[in-house]
């Protein structure tokens, strides 16, 4: 078995025969590209992938990263870290996993730089910041390997990452003059070179500038709960503890963090030791139809593409059957974890959302939709309810139409029942019909008008008189005002065509909400509206599913045309609206808005 675990390290020598030590600098970008993703995918992919998260990590022993992360709360906030996590993982890897003459390559790394410009140009990302994140991402995998790995590296592989690193860097304007070959005319001879003089000054760069900071922990602390997530509960501190155990001395002062106790370290130690030696000697090499693919290589009919892996939460993932119902799907079940298509509703999002800022929170939904209702409130009241008071649940769930006042007065006095008083009432039910005006009925005014505004209308006044009935917030629930939320839409601000009614529909809701604000500020409530975008949901597939039934296009088109408008260039998802819901609206940052129709949709109206 051990000498068939070095065909393949044999076969890139025998490959790439024309470099070697003093032909180094004739290795292409793409050729460094080639050997790099042979690495990751098949020789170290475990290693590879958890040294790249960890260079991430390692760069927040830096106050003046970790401060700036912390102030944008793209990192402190438990709320934004995973999708930030996630948005970091799929840009990394898509300028990794791809040609770099790719259009996906050339995609990534300008928006990269889209992302980085207006920080740099106003010194708030540091240049020598840039420069010591990219030389974590060219070391640590080398780190990694050489020391947890079954077998070093070879001369041609560690060239080959240098030599790709640079490139990047060059790629995203980042500066070598700090280098000692850097402001030379004849430059680095090659990748072995640029990496000798980017390690030493990597390593100068932290002596002088990775010292204790709060928001080193801050960032660190929340990125840790990231990498322990899917842990159960009993072994995250011992999860937390490993993430320990992989800092040296220098990056551990710096997050502030304790070391593990020893008998753990000789564990840990043990521990990965026995993996090193079982994979040289008693494991097969990963044949190349089990290769580390993390991206979809082709787009689907609605041009999109996907992760075909994740370890937390499963953004940007494919809600496919093995996704959701194979042997790893089952065991993230029982384990209570996410799996992909369980935040396609926006309904949900919003509910984990004011869920995780602390409100208890009635679920309602429609007779059809019990189970998937009931397997919600499980799943809260599962994770989050509190020991000190185990019969008081942090979620229910009741069944009622919204069309119906009767249905949602009932609604209201059971939540006030077993939640307590009504401080918040968010108003997100909606349908949507895709028709040409002089092919709309009767029947289908009333459907859509019954829902999306009755409906709200029933869930604005009930709730307000269940609110008004309570008296002073302050003194009835200890919020300076109580809330409501209802949902609009980006048609709401400009209508389309084909979309006339739901426009209509949604254009009552603002003005409904303009009054209801105006009539309810003496009682010291809010009332404003959420306008979501082009939102991956199902309601966008009913819409695109509906537009090429009209146009005659196939699936898919439409969406993409759509997606077109967005300035930010990517469809929303639920978190989007869930951050502006749960995380604005409901909270007491609010508190001075009101009688406002806030969008949410990466620049397709201004407003």
């Amino acid at each position: 078995m051990a000498s068939l675990r070095y065909r393949r390290m044999q076969y890139l020598q025998k490959r790439y025969s024309h470099l070697r030590h003093g032909t180094f600098y004739k290795m292409t970008d793409r050729e460094a590209w080639e050997i790099q993703k042979l690495i990751f995918q098949l020789e170290f992919p475990f290693m590879a992938l958890k040294s790249l998260q960890f260079a991430l990590f390692r760069t927040y022993g830096i106050p003046s990263i970790s401060s700036l992360l912390a102030k944008t709360m793209q990192l402190s906030d438990t709320g934004t870290a995973f999708k930030r996590y996630a948005d970091t993982s799929l840009l990394i890897g898509e300028f990794i996993a791809f040609d770099p003459s790719s259009e996906r390559a050339h995609a990534a790394i300008a928006r990269t730089n889209y992302l980085h410009t207006g920080y740099r140009s106003t010194g708030r990302i540091l240049e020598d910041d840039m420069l010591y994140t990219l030389s974590l991402f060219a070391l640590e995998p080398i780190r990694f390997i050489e020391t947890y790995e079954w077998r070093n590296l070879t001369e041609l592989e560690r060239c080959a990452i240098g030599t790709y690193w640079k490139s990047l860097g060059d790629a995203l304007g980042i500066s070598y003059a700090l280098l000692p070959s850097g402001a030379k005319q004849a430059g680095f001879k090659d990748g072995l070179h640029w990496l000798e003089e980017i390690k030493a000054w990597s390593n100068q760069y932290e002596l002088e500038k990775m010292r204790p900071h709060r928001a080193n922990k801050d960032v660190a602390d929340r990125t840790t709960d990231i990498l322990v997530y899917i842990l159960p509960g009993p072994l995250k501190p011992l999860g937390i503890y490993f993430v320990s155990f992989m800092m040296d001395e220098r990056l551990r002062g710096a997050m502030m963090y304790d070391p593990p106790p020893r008998f753990l370290r000789k564990i840990f130690s043990i521990a990965l030791l026995a993996r090193k030696y079982f994979v040289r000697y008693l494991a097969p090499p990963r044949p190349y139809f089990l290769r580390y693919d993390v991206f979809t290589e082709k787009p689907d009919e609605n041009g999109r593409n996907f992760f075909k892996y994740w370890d937390i939460v499963p953004y940007y993932v494919k809600p496919t059957i093995w996704n959701r119902y194979g042997p790893s799907a089952w065991i993230r079940r029982v384990m209570g974890l996410p799996l992909p298509g369980d935040d396609g509703d926006r309904g949900k999002a919003i509910v984990l959302r004011l869920i995780e800022a602390g409100y208890s929170v009635c679920i309602n939904d429609v007779a059809s939709s019990t189970a998937d209702m009931d397997h919600l409130v499980s799943e809260i009241n599962a994770k989050h309810t509190s020991p000190d008071a185990p019969a008081r649940p942090r979620a229910i769930g009741i069944v009622a139409d919204v069309t119906s006042s009767v249905e949602v007065e009932t609604m209201i006095k059971e939540t006030v029942s077993q939640l307590g008083p009504l401080t918040l009432m968010v108003a997100n039910a909606g349908v949507a019909q895709i028709k040409p005006l002089l092919n709309v009925s009767e029947e289908d005014v009333d459907k859509v008008f019954n829902v999306n505004v009755k409906g709200l209308f029933n869930c604005y006044q009930l709730a307000a008189k269940q609110m008004i009935l309570q008296g002073d917030p302050q003194s009835a629930a200890g919020v300076d005002v109580y809330k409501i939320v209802g949902a609009a839409s980006i048609v709401a601000c400009k209508a389309w065509a084909t979309l006339g009614i739901y426009s209509a529909s949604k254009w009552a809701v603002r003005g409904l909400t303009q009054a209801m604000a105006m009539e309810m500020a003496p009682h010291k409530i809010t009332v404003n509206a959420y306008a979501p975008g082009i939102i991956g949901t199902a309601m966008w597939e009913q819409i695109d599913e509906a537009m090429g039934e009209l146009t005659g296009k196939p699936k898919g088109v439409t969406f993409k045309q759509t997606e077109n408008l967005i300035s930010l260039g990517r469809t929303g998802v639920p978190d989007d609206v869930a951050g502006l819901v749960g995380g604005y609206l409901a909270s007491k940052d609010s508190d001075y808005v009101t009688g406002q129709t806030l969008v949410v949709d990466g620049g397709v109206i201004f407003t």
